[in-house]
């Protein structure tokens, strides 16, 4: 959402072999080195995201290393492109605990509208490793429960748990990256806007 209503940085997407090194030094356990490198070159930029956030890792590192200057240097001297409107956030953030059991009971819908079956026949087609490389919540741990590493109520309980982590984050993440203006359902926010 901020790349659409900050802007980006624009650069030549000819540079791919950059990104691909950079994303390799990460893989090869290279990524504590570069956020230190970050940390030097553009330290307003590194202090916006934890070391462990790769994509953003190399994207700042990739900036910097094709333009000469740092992600926060561009955006400071208004170097990127930016859209032409203006923007209002507004999330519905609805009450925690009725979030948790919205996100239990989906997760219900979902394993009774045959879940398992569809993991079956991706594994079936050879995806196997895609999927778990994708790390999707949900299909790992009934993956598991496929390869009987866990039990059914242990691999849905885990789903659980890491979808309200998931949920959890998110709702720091509109906290502290944006300002917006919260509601606790739909309704209230047809409301504001008149629709």
């Amino acid at each position: 959402m901020k790349a659409l209503t900050d802007g980006v940085v624009e650069i030549d997407e000819s540079h791919k072999s950059l990104r691909e090194k950079l994303e390799k030094d990460v893989k090869d356990g290279k990524a504590e080195s570069m956020y230190e490198k970050l940390t030097e070159i553009d330290p307003d930029e590194a202090a916006k995201f934890h070391p462990n956030n790769k994509v953003r890792l190399v994207r700042a590192l990739e900036i910097y290393y094709l333009t000469g200057k740092s992600k926060s240097e561009l955006f400071k001297t208004e170097q990127h492109k930016k859209g032409d409107f203006d923007y209002q956030y507004n999330a519905i953030l609805p009450d925690r605990e009725q979030l948790y059991e919205t996100i239990n009971i989906r997760i219900e819908k979902m394993l009774n509208s045959g879940w398992i079956g569809e993991i079956e026949e991706l594994i079936e087609k050879g995806l196997l490793n895609r999927i778990k490389k994708a790390n999707v919540i949900g299909y790992n741990e009934l993956i598991d429960y496929l390869e009987d590493n866990i039990t059914y109520n242990d691999a849905v309980e885990l789903i659980k748990k890491n979808s309200r982590n998931y949920a959890k984050r998110q709702y720091t993440w509109f906290n502290n990256q944006i300002q917006a203006k919260s509601f606790m359902n739909p309704n209230q926010l047809q409301d504001v806007l008149n629709l």
